[in-house]
C-alpha cells in the first residue's frame, strides 16, 4: 500500500481530533527503536506556543495511533535536530533521527527523542 501524503496524515489527525483548518499542524516522522517496528507520524496542532491537539498516524495506513486535545495554554515543544547536535557535543552534519520506544526517558510517543550517530558512537538526545 502506498503511504498516504503528509496532508492526509494530517487531515486523519485533524478528523480524529474534531479540529478544523484553522489549527496549523506541524509533522514529523519518527522512527521506532526497535526493528521490525513501524514507525509514525507525529502530528502537533496550534500555534508554536500553544498547542490544541497532538496526534501520531501510521504512515502507511494512515490509521490515527493516539490523539489528544490540549487547552492551547502552553507549547509542545519537539527539540530541534540542530539543538540536539549541539548539546550533544557533535558536528552540524551528524545524522539525526527522532526515535521512540516506552523508556524512562520518554514514556510517551508525543516526546520522541534524537538518535544522533556520531562518529563511532550513538546517542539519544
Amino acid at each position: 500500500m502506498a503511504e498516504p501524503a503528509a496532508r492526509d496524515v494530517v487531515e486523519k489527525a485533524r478528523t480524529a481530533l474534531g479540529l478544523d483548518a484553522s489549527h496549523r499542524a506541524r509533522t514529523w516522522n519518527v522512527a521506532r527503536m526497535h526493528p521490525g517496528r513501524p514507525g509514525f507520524v507525529l502530528v502537533v496542532f496550534g500555534e508554536e506556543q500553544a498547542a490544541t491537539g497532538l496526534a501520531t498516524v501510521d504512515p502507511a495506513s494512515g490509521e490515527v495511533l493516539e490523539s489528544a486535545r490540549l487547552p492551547g495554554r502552553e507549547p509542545h515543544i519537539v527539540m530541534p535536530a540542530e539543538d540536539a547536535r549541539r548539546r550533544a557535543g557533535l558536528k552540524a552534519d551528524t545524522p539525526a533521527q527522532l526515535v521512540w520506544e516506552a523508556t524512562p526517558a520518554s514514556r510517551s510517543p508525543y516526546y520522541p527523542l534524537w538518535q544522533l550517530r556520531g562518529p563511532n558512537r550513538n546517542r539519544l538526545g
